[in-house]
């Protein structure tokens, strides 16, 4: 009875934690127990990101002042985030900063070209896995995806390296191994090492396990459950709404296609943010609204615009967020007896780098329970620079809408995104409309040479 008791408490105290614990108290937690995010965590990757990009312009602004050595700015905001970008050969990043003023055109091809070739010998191998990363999202922000793609894979490189004989304060190296062991399908690798991973609570391991059956499509037997380990009650009633139902999920990118009709035929279909848009084109159903952030934190300050009958379930990030939403729903007088809310089960934290965008958290969610079938309507995976009118009720222009995507790309890392949504659709977990196939047979340095083709834009790092 008193083990009863003990395992309860643990349960209680772990759904709290993930469902009510503000994410700053857990960074705070993180950078206490490992060494890693004591180095990491101290700055977001946004916040530090943004660090390099303004030594950028500042490196552009007084290159030629006397007394300022080549790159100080930027070396100097790397070393403020323990990134050792003085030890990456000088010229590389003299070649980086001449980059970012070239036009589209023949010179910057050559200059990009050159900046990839040169990865190999420019000593990046002396870097730990994520200060390459640091400098990969630097030139996300950038919009430089196919020199991204390249540093990437190296720091991939660096990670798969590691040995798993190593000392407790470098845990982080091995989750990062075995993160990029799944992202290059060496699961037999990954499966002789996994076992002795050290993983306190487990709630990384379950991740891990989780993820290597979204990678390989076979079920992985250690630390995996259809459900996560504690089956909440919502979970279950979840589970009897949308087990064998042929699920929809309808897109907010823009497109003259009228597929309104074969949306609307679905057994469930499934919005982010549960704004509609033309019913001829995107149908006129929403039986799940999945609620990021942003919007999440617009409507509790504002109220909701236009609420659709007939959902019947909202998601969000965290419980805490779904019952905000419930309780402003209620401040508008909007009735909520027949509503289910829940929360996310994510797993950005098994990722080798950044976090999952909506579509993605989507589909993982979906498939822990078992739908007979989920097709995708006006997604590209961020190849839109648009979004239907009043999905992001702040935002009033393309100009804006572009440069919110492009700071997103250092957190929402395309790789994995892309990585991801191809590995789903391999498997035939999913399915979609003719544009997300177009997209779908393309591989990932094609994919973010196309990412840089829709977001570079000529003289696009403008120095105000």
């Amino acid at each position: 009875m008193r083990i009863a008791k003990i395992i309860n408490l643990k349960q209680s105290l772990k759904y709290l934690y993930h469902n009510f614990v503000p994410e700053t108290v857990k960074v705070s937690l993180s950078t206490y127990l490992d060494s890693l995010p004591k180095h990491r965590l101290r700055a977001s990757n946004a916040i530090r990101t943004e660090n390099y990009y303004q030594a950028c312009i500042k490196e552009l602004k007084n290159k030629k002042k006397d007394g300022v050595k080549n790159n100080q700015y930027l070396h100097e905001a790397f070393k403020k985030h323990l990134v050792r970008s003085n030890l990456v050969d000088e010229q590389w990043w003299v070649d980086y900063i001449k980059l970012l003023k070239l036009p589209k055109g023949s010179k910057f091809h050559n200059s990009n070209q050159s900046l990839i070739n040169r990865i190999e010998n420019s000593n990046f191998d002396s870097l730990e896995y994520f200060e390459v990363l640091d400098i990969y999202a630097l030139s996300l922000r950038h919009c430089l995806f196919e020199l991204g793609y390249h540093l990437r894979k190296k720091s991939i490189e660096i990670a798969l390296g590691y040995s798993t004989s190593l000392k407790k304060n470098e845990r982080w190296k091995f989750k990062a191994k075995l993160s990029a062991l799944l992202e290059t399908n060496n699961f037999s690798k990954f499966d002789k090492i996994f076992p002795i991973f050290e993983d306190k609570n487990n709630q990384e391991k379950y991740l891990l396990g989780y993820l290597r059956n979204i990678f390989s499509g076979k079920n992985y037997p250690l630390f995996l459950n259809s459900v996560s380990k504690i089956d909440y009650k919502k979970n279950q009633e979840f589970r009897k709404f949308v087990e064998n139902k042929k699920i929809v999920i309808v897109g907010p990118s823009p497109t003259d296609n009228k597929d309104g009709y074969k949306i609307d035929k679905a057994d469930i279909v499934i919005r982010t943010n549960y704004i509609k848009g033309d019913p001829i084109i995107k149908g006129s159903r929403v039986d799940i609204s999945y609620f990021n952030l942003e919007t999440t934190e617009h409507i509790i300050e504002n109220g909701f615009s236009k609420w659709p009958a007939g959902i019947s379930w909202i998601v969000a990030r965290t419980l805490g967020q779904v019952e905000s939403i419930f309780k402003r729903l209620t401040v508008d007088e909007i009735k909520i007896e027949h509503l289910n809310g829940r929360s996310l089960e994510r797993v950005d934290k098994a990722l080798f780098y950044g976090s999952l965008t909506a579509v993605q958290n989507i589909v993982v969610d979906l498939l822990r329970y078992n739908p007979k079938e989920i097709f995708l309507y006006h997604f590209d995976i961020m190849l839109s620079k648009e979004r239907i009118n009043g999905y992001y009720p702040k935002i009033n222009n393309k100009n804006d809408f572009r440069l919110k995507m492009i700071k997103s790309f250092p957190g929402h890392d395309p790789v994995i995104n892309f990585q991801i949504m191809k590995s789903f659709w391999k498997q035939d977990f999913i399915k979609g409309d003719q544009r997300f196939e177009e997209v779908m047979k393309m591989d990932t340095k094609d994919y973010m040479k196309n990412m840089q083709k829709v977001y570079y834009l000529d003289n696009s790092f403008e120095i105000n």
